[in-house]
């Protein structure tokens, strides 16, 4: 019998090559920080804060701007192209192969998401124990604000299903913290109701979840009524325990977590195959229009500008936005279903101002860039926040401290989130609307 040729072949295709190279020096290969393992040059232009305490260390890596703009406007795939292309063996593959570019290109676009997500978990792994009790023990106003409307909608429902069935009610909590959205829940209902509670909750932050736990059974909650899962929201569904609890959960809530990653389509995805099929989903998060682009105009009265802020027409008019630049309309919100509707301009405003504030800058700083805002939108001019921040340089702040000059933190819109909801399979629509009187926060309820 004649025995078959099998051909060996030495060396991998281009294609194969520039898929390793760009996950290996992405740094999604091996184990340790994104510093150890990304290409320098790539660090530098990801993440050019890595050295930074909280909070200008959680501003992370700027793959943490939310896929929908940074591939839009942000320009992240060509800085990436550029630093990939300082690689000799690069260049020739590029320069030798038909589509090379094309394919490094998706390439970096497909690990954007997951360098994000990589990213993320490396931040809180940095933070110090005195940084992670400060986070843990400081709610805002209108976060506690948010966390009790979110409370009364989860309430009902979970006293709705309890008296429907013997077999009580799940909630889940995705971003759990410390337990800031999932204890006002268990505080409206009476002892007889908290003892037909199972509560799953899910959360990067292991402290958190000790500290939840620990909160929630000086409820009344026995020990084998809470389940905890260290868990990145990006890849719940990874996790064998998540896969367990697929199909089973009455109430998924969410407060202020979902806007940690640049993909939140995989958050989505897993709230809705956690639910029961009637099951609900609400949830409360910031979100404003500032992360367009790194340049914003305002656009002119009476003008509407598209999702990305790409362009804006006025008549029969359509008006482009420069290179690394988008518009911020003067218009609603969009998918508000019921209550106030903030402007887009009012929601980049407060967002990017809060941001002083957070910085620690004395309160007239804050007042300083607000001027520099409307001075700014009256002449159309670009408003870049990182760059007035460089004019910051060497001001105190009111500890005394250097603060940091950029910030990818991704809040979406409203609209984003709305598509996302979608997008994971949830049919019916959701009632969206904004609960405080910050023209950021918004409560979102859905069913399956």
């Amino acid at each position: 019998m004649k025995g078959r040729i099998i051909r060996r072949t030495t060396e991998m295709s281009p294609e194969r090559v520039l898929r390793q190279k760009v996950w290996k020096e992405m740094g999604l290969v091996g184990k340790g920080s994104l510093k150890k393992l990304s290409m320098p040059e790539v660090q530098r232009r990801m993440e050019p804060f890595a050295e930074e305490k909280y909070p200008v260390r959680m501003a992370g890596d700027r793959s943490k701007v939310p896929l929908d703009y940074s591939l839009a406007q942000w320009g992240h795939p060509k800085k990436l192209m550029e630093a990939f292309m300082l690689d000799p063996e690069i260049r020739i593959i590029v320069k030798r192969t038909p589509n090379a570019k094309a394919l490094l290109e998706r390439y970096i676009r497909l690990t954007l998401p997951k360098r994000g997500l990589r990213g993320y978990e490396g931040e809180w792994k940095a933070l110090s124990p005195a940084d992670i009790k400060a986070i843990v023990k400081s709610p805002s106003v209108y976060s506690n604000q948010a966390n009790k409307l979110n409370a009364g909608i989860a309430a009902r429902e979970a006293r709705k299903k309890i008296a429907q069935t013997q077999k009580g009610c799940t909630i889940v909590d995705l971003g759990s913290g410390a337990g800031g959205t999932i204890l006002p829940i268990i505080e409206k209902l009476n002892p007889i109701e908290r003892s037909r509670i199972r509560i799953d909750l899910f959360d990067i932050m292991q402290v958190g979840l000790n500290e939840a736990r620990n909160r929630l059974e000086k409820l009344g909650l026995k020990e084998n009524q809470i389940t905890t899962i260290k868990s990145n929201l990006g890849k719940m569904l990874q996790k064998k325990e998540t896969r367990e609890l697929i199909g089973k959960a009455d109430i998924v809530v969410s407060g202020a977590s979902l806007h940690h990653v640049s993909d939140i389509n995989p958050e989505f995805k897993a709230a809705f195959k956690l639910l029961k099929k009637g099951g609900m989903f609400c949830f409360w998060d910031w979100g404003h229009y500032a992360w367009r682009a790194p340049n914003l105009i305002i656009a002119p009265e009476g003008t509407r500008v598209s999702t990305a802020g790409k362009f804006y027409e006025k008549g029969r008019r359509t008006i482009e936005a420069p290179k690394e630049t988008a518009f911020i309309g003067r218009q609603p919100a969009k998918g508000v279903s019921r209550g106030r509707i903030p402007l887009e301009v009012q929601t980049v405003k407060e967002m990017l101002a809060t941001w002083v504030t957070l910085l620690k800058y004395p309160p007239e700083y804050r007042q300083k860039f607000e001027q520099y805002f409307e001075r700014a939108a009256r002449r159309r001019e670009p408003i870049n926040f990182a760059e007035w921040l460089k004019g910051m340089t060497g001001v105190p702040t009111i500890e005394g401290k250097k603060a940091g000059i950029q910030f990818f933190e991704g809040h979406r819109p409203l609209e984003l989130y709305l598509r996302a909801i979608k997008k994971a399979g949830f049919k019916r629509r959701p009632h969206a609307e904004y609960p405080t009187q910050s023209d950021l926060l918004y409560q979102i309820v859905v069913r399956k």
